[in-house]
């Protein structure tokens, strides 16, 4: 980079600061970030209606590892993982058993940093 360049982007990044510049422009990701699965689980009655379900864990295991949570009143969970695996397995559980544990797989693909996995359980 020429010295004029670096002029510049000294004097855009000392006027602007660097928070105005990855809002602009987006920070990259790299390989080092994290991974986001979440989603929301639900529950189909006899009737068709479909409701979601709320206090099911989900776990996931990488290695010795393992990263849970427990869905909200609205069905929903968020799991943050450190590293940008090719699969992940990700376990359903009810503490209660009034539902049927499940388990999904989950694909990465290059460059996908979050993917979105809804799941229906099956009452017990």
């Amino acid at each position: 980079m020429n010295k004029n360049w670096k002029k510049i982007c000294a004097t855009v990044v000392g006027f602007f600061g660097i928070g105005a510049l990855t809002a602009c422009y987006g920070m990259p990701p790299n390989e080092n970030d994290s991974f986001v699965i979440y989603g929301k689980v639900s529950s189909t009655d006899n009737n068709g209606d479909t409701k979601q379900v709320s206090n099911i864990d989900v776990v996931i295991k990488l290695g010795n590892d393992v990263y849970s949570t427990c869905t909200d009143e609205k069905g929903f969970y968020q799991i943050d993982v450190p590293d940008v695996k090719h699969s992940y397995q990700v376990v359903f559980s009810d503490k209660n058993s009034k539902y049927i544990n499940d388990t999904i797989y989950v694909d990465v693909a290059k460059g996908e940093y979050a993917k979105e996995c809804n799941v229906s359980l099956k009452k017990q």
